[in-house]
């Protein structure tokens, strides 16, 4: 559902005496409310509003879905991880090649660094590119 449209505050559309205030007011509200309803009609994103980390990882994984070498990626802040999810798998070493289920990523985290534990859903012994959002705790 798109926000139905704004009419912007004008001072002339008040009585004389509130004109000054409104004139005052209404250029914080305007410019305020504009971006406001910008963003809200189909112009938020991930990357630019919400708190955490999108990142391509390369990964190969064992048949437990422990990445055979280091896996890691660099956060935007050292605020700590709620959850990651992966957007995205691409299999490298054979495009054909499906998921074994929902990709699920567990890892710790040291700063701004988090180390990928393990990986299920991956066909093992095999390279995957993943997509990961990492969200992150306010």
């Amino acid at each position: 559902m798109l926000l139905p449209s704004w009419k912007n505050i004008i001072s002339t559309d008040y009585a004389k005496q509130f004109q000054s205030l409104v004139s005052q007011l209404s250029l914080s509200l305007n410019n305020g409310v504009s971006v406001l309803y910008t963003a809200l009609n189909n112009n938020l994103t991930f990357r630019d509003n919400f708190l955490g980390t999108i990142q391509d990882v390369t990964v190969t994984v064992n048949a437990a879905g422990v990445p055979t070498q280091t896996a890691a990626f660099q956060l935007n802040t050292t605020t700590p991880v709620d959850f990651v999810l992966v957007g995205m798998a691409t299999n490298l070493t054979n495009s054909t090649t499906s998921l074994l289920g929902a990709p699920f990523i567990t890892g710790t985290q040291s700063a701004n660094i988090y180390t990928i534990n393990q990986v299920t859903g991956l066909t093992p012994n095999q390279n995957w590119k993943l997509r990961v959002i990492a969200f992150q705790q306010n």
